[in-house]
């Protein structure tokens, strides 16, 4: 695990050095990927950053390699869930998301740990899906410290999350977004 450290960078300098490195390094070599996480408050870029990594994936023709006389287009296996939407389809039944999502060249979860989710389904699948992800393209969003998330998920999911990851810390960055009274 990569953590990054403030120094003389400022957050939200780090965390653009860490998208333009992940696309690269997706860009050059599609078949051997990593997790990148970054983490802070509401309103730090975290999703505006997710979306602008898909919208990229989506225009990229990249075109790769991962099963035996099998080329794959990135564009065509780039998938992008909330979190607390995918948490809902898990909830209604929807379990077939998770082959799609443990197979897709690039995935993006926005807002992990956001919904509710008392029964922990979501936590399971989430648990089967990083499990099979290990060294491919992976980016998640989240509001919870790493310290927290033993607890908000279980060890399982925190190790997965801090295994050949990247992580970007923007808890000290503050809202950018105007409060609209």
């Amino acid at each position: 695990m990569l953590k990054l450290q403030c120094g003389n960078r400022e957050p939200l300098k780090q965390l653009e050095f860490e998208i333009w490195r992940f696309c690269n390094d997706l860009y050059r070599n599609p078949g051997r990927g990593r997790l990148l996480v970054i983490y802070g408050v509401n309103g730090t870029g975290k999703t505006h950053c997710a979306k602008a990594v898909y919208r990229w994936s989506m225009r990229c023709h990249v075109q790769y390699v991962d099963t035996p006389n099998v080329i794959n287009v990135l564009s065509a296996n780039t998938v992008m869930w909330s979190w607390p939407e995918l948490l809902d389809a898990f909830k209604n039944g929807d379990w077939s998301i998770v082959e799609s999502l443990k197979d897709c060249a690039l995935l993006i979860l926005d807002e992990l740990g956001g919904g509710h989710d008392p029964s922990f389904v979501g936590v399971d699948k989430l648990c089967q899906v990083l499990s099979r992800r290990e060294n491919k393209w992976t980016i998640v969003t989240t509001n919870i410290p790493p310290a927290s998330w033993p607890e908000k998920f279980d060890l399982r999911i925190a190790s997965r999350l801090m295994g050949n990851s990247t992580l970007v810390d923007l808890s000290g960055v503050p809202d950018y977004r105007p409060l609209h009274t």
